[in-house]
């Protein structure tokens, strides 16, 4: 696969056996983008091809492949697709090349399974890159609600009483706002604000009943 080859896999979308079109996960050994489902029924495992297909175990290091846990050990996974044409190759070549053919596979998979390294290295370096791009995004959205959220406690609701910051972090437009990684802009604050006054209305009124639910429980219910 050449370069370009490498970039449409990594952003283009869509599993290529099913055609699911969320799927971005790339699985670097085989060189295709695939659901679970489908890499289920494309991959074999190390001790399956062996014991079921009878593959010769040194051409297993010909082929590249990924680690997978099963219970407590970890096997090495092959692509089927791979195995089957790399045993037909095999079997076309003569007996008395086929020693110095096995070398040079081998050789040929060391150098794909380094790029293959590097590829993992540099897509989990990225995926961390925008991970903490992420988590730096939603910190500066909550200190700027928090800071609009504190100017709004200077202001008075509906019946005359300022605004108490207890009750207005529990408004849920607010609990969804200060985590979503989006930038937090004036004409955001105008709309949440919007919102949690109309939710502020109702939880002070769901805790000014339970306060009397408590107080009426303190003092006696009256008997019927």
């Amino acid at each position: 696969m050449d370069e370009r080859g490498y970039v449409r896999l990594v952003l283009e979308r869509g599993c290529q056996f099913c055609d699911n079109p969320r799927i971005r996960k790339v699985y670097w050994p085989f060189q295709f983008r695939s659901c679970q489902a489908c890499l289920i029924q494309n991959i074999r495992s190390e001790s399956t091809i062996i014991e079921h297909y009878g593959f010769p175990k040194e051409l297993l290091e010909c082929l590249p492949y990924f680690y997978r846990a099963s219970g407590f050990e970890v096997e090495k996974i092959y692509y089927y697709k791979n195995i089957r044409e790399l045993f037909s190759e095999y079997e076309s070549i003569l007996d008395t090349n086929k020693p110095i053919w096995i070398k040079q596979k081998q050789r040929d998979c060391e150098l794909f399974m380094e790029d293959v390294i590097a590829r993992e290295d540099a897509e989990s370096e990225e995926l961390n890159l925008k991970r903490q791009e992420r988590e730096e995004l939603i910190q500066s959205r909550a200190l700027i609600i928090e800071q609009n959220i504190n100017q709004m406690r200077n202001e008075k609701d509906h019946e005359g009483v300022q605004y108490q910051k207890k009750y207005l972090k529990e408004c849920p437009s607010y609990l969804k706002a200060r985590i979503q990684p989006r930038p937090f802009t004036h004409r955001s604050w105008k709309i949440l604000k919007g919102k949690m006054k109309r939710e502020y209305t109702d939880i002070v009124r769901r805790y000014r009943l339970q306060q009397e639910w408590m107080e009426a429980k303190a003092r006696g219910f009256p008997r019927r």
